[in-house]
């Protein structure tokens, strides 16, 4: 399989989760968990492409804290580097459509590519 991987943290705004209303937060660590779901349903689509978050971390997280940081890796592999390269576009969009709607802001590295 060739294969992609990144590093990248997602960026929200940390606030009290006591007294934060739902409908004002953002989220890092809930927008990552989406974009960890939409990852898992992209690469089953296709039937032999495989995805993965082997790293998710939560710096200064707090049991009443809205994370405001969550950083993780993505690993991308498909048998065929046109595969791949669809895969990757359509959760690098995901990753996009989901920051923006949760109000986050991303860093993403490249930190390999393998045909």
């Amino acid at each position: 399989n060739g294969g992609v991987r990144y590093q990248a943290e997602m960026l929200g705004t940390a606030c009290h989760a006591g007294t934060t209303p739902m409908d004002r937060r953002s989220d890092a660590a809930a927008a990552v968990a989406e974009l960890i779901l939409a990852t898992e349903r992209r690469a089953a689509q296709d039937g032999d492409s495989v995805a993965t978050v082997g790293q998710l971390s939560v710096p200064n997280g707090s049991t009443n804290v809205v994370p405001g940081r969550c950083q993780f890796t993505l690993d991308l592999r498909a048998p065929t580097d046109a595969q791949r390269d669809r895969m990757v576009a359509d959760v690098l969009a995901a990753l996009a459509e989901i920051a923006e709607r949760r109000q986050c802001h991303y860093t993403l590295e490249q930190t390999m590519r393998a045909a």
